[in-house]
């Protein structure tokens, strides 16, 4: 008996050209060895393990930001365009870096 869910393992079957991408959010914490394990063997099928950690560097200025990097990243790894975030340019821009 697999203990894959069974959404991700219709969505891992080759059998679409190409497959829809199988993105995985993890949110909870801490993650235990079975979870790290699942993990594990949704990534060694193809799926994207993304976990859900706001990048406080992004200049986030409310709690509604970190959600749109976090949703942003999510919909990255499926391929879909967003404008949920400005993305990075190559440039630091304020802060205190650099001082």
């Amino acid at each position: 008996m697999s203990h894959e869910p069974r959404p991700s393992a219709v969505t891992t079957k080759r059998w679409l050209s190409p497959p829809p991408p199988l993105v995985v959010t993890v949110r909870e914490t801490p993650l235990n060895g079975q979870t790290l394990r699942h993990l594990v063997a949704l990534d060694d099928a193809g799926a994207t393990v993304v976990p859900a950690s706001p990048a406080f560097y992004a200049g986030a200025t409310h709690i509604q930001d970190l959600v749109d990097f976090v949703a942003g990243r999510v919909l990255d790894a499926a391929g879909v365009e967003h404008g949920l975030y400005r993305r990075w340019a190559g440039e630091l821009s304020g802060g205190s870096a650099g001082r």
